[in-house]
């Protein structure tokens, strides 16, 4: 799943589930989540990879 971007995989997912998809091919998706090293958290608490969250702040990695 190389051409898939990390949001777009995370969307998948949560999606599937909502769908009630096959297990096997949550499965596939929740690998690939892992290897990418993502997290899996509700909608509104997702932050992009490039941010870094302080209880005050946050920050823009360039």
């Amino acid at each position: 799943m190389p051409f898939l971007s990390d949001d777009m995989l995370l969307e998948t997912y949560d999606k599937a589930i909502e769908l009630r998809l096959d297990s096997d091919f949550l499965d596939l998706l929740l690998e690939e989540i892992h290897r990418r090293n993502l997290v899996l958290a509700g909608e509104n608490d997702r932050v992009p990879n490039d941010t870094i969250c302080n209880t005050n702040e946050t920050f823009l990695l360039s």
